[in-house]
């Protein structure tokens, strides 16, 4: 399983730079 990018070592939560991502328009129905 891979490591998730929003915890810290000590288990935490923190922080991600999600700044660099591109605006997408998403459309879901259920």
């Amino acid at each position: 399983m891979s490591k998730f990018t929003h915890i810290n070592k000590s288990n935490q939560p923190k922080m991600v730079n999600v700044g660099d991502k591109k605006i997408t328009k998403r459309k879901a129905t259920a």
